[in-house]
């Protein structure tokens, strides 16, 4: 379902074309009507200012019309799937995890709203620093969104799972390449940048996966670099994945979220 439609769109972007050409001529008219000492000319420039004055505020106003259809639709939508979203009933971690999480994103990010209850903050933060292992993909959704309240936080996965008896198979603490990684600025919306520190004389990879798993995007990292700026103009809302190796070693993983 498309939240505004093509002729909307179309008609959207004639009018911010309209509005900067106006501003254009808006700023070329007070530069003639300040160097010139016409009182004719005056006049003339002043109804021509005010035209254009007019012009911009009838074309501002219609585009807003269009931006509140297009937030009130969002909204609907958003508020349908969270009704079905909460009329599911399970008893089982991971997916209470799922539904939770998916009923505050609704609840604000997918509706256009950037900012978290304190009770929502609670129940994400709960629910971030659980074993992922144990608590599933909520976990890295939990944690993505908890971000925007809390971007230091760390999580130490490596001791909660061990408290469930979930062990990695490798020591992954031995030699890793790569110091320090995340995605900034996060939430992110057309461009993000993955900041990362190799060792001399290694490799890495980043994959970036989406809310169901797939990959959708591979970045080879290099040593000689510190960062990577990727395009996420094509992503769709949601939270994703990215997972870090270096030389065929697990080296990390996070979360982040776009938003459109």
């Amino acid at each position: 379902m498309n939240l505004i439609s093509l002729e909307d769109k179309a008609q959207y972007n004639s009018n911010d074309s309209l509005i900067q050409s106006n501003i254009e001529n808006l700023s070329e008219l007070n530069t003639t009507y300040t160097q010139t000492n016409d009182s004719s000319l005056h006049e003339t420039l002043e109804n021509e200012i005010k035209n254009s004055v007019d012009q911009v505020r009838t074309l501002a106003n219609a585009n807003n019309e269009i931006l509140e259809s297009f937030i009130d639709s969002r909204k609907a939508i958003a508020n349908t799937i969270n009704t079905e979203n909460s009329a599911i009933t399970t008893s089982e971690l991971i997916e209470s995890n799922l539904q939770q999480v998916n009923n505050i994103y609704l609840s604000t990010i997918a509706a256009g709203i950037n900012s978290f209850t304190d009770e929502q903050k609670q129940v994400l933060h709960d629910i971030s620093i659980q074993c992922p292992y144990a608590g599933g993909p909520g976990v890295y959704q939990a944690r993505s969104l908890y971000s925007i309240v809390d971007n230091q936080i760390v999580y130490n996965d490596i001791y909660n799972c061990a408290q469930l008896g979930y062990y990695r198979l490798k020591n992954n603490n031995k030699d890793i390449s790569i110091k320090s990684i995340k995605i900034i600025p996060n939430p992110v919306q057309n461009k993000a940048k993955l900041v990362y520190q190799l060792s001399p004389d290694s490799k890495g990879s980043c994959y970036i996966y989406n809310a169901n798993g797939s990959l959708i995007l591979l970045i080879n990292l290099l040593a000689n670099t510190t960062n990577y700026e990727f395009d996420t103009e094509v992503f769709k809302s949601g939270i994703y994945h990215y997972r870090v190796s270096s030389d065929g070693n697990y080296v990390g993983s996070g979360n982040f979220a776009v938003i459109k």
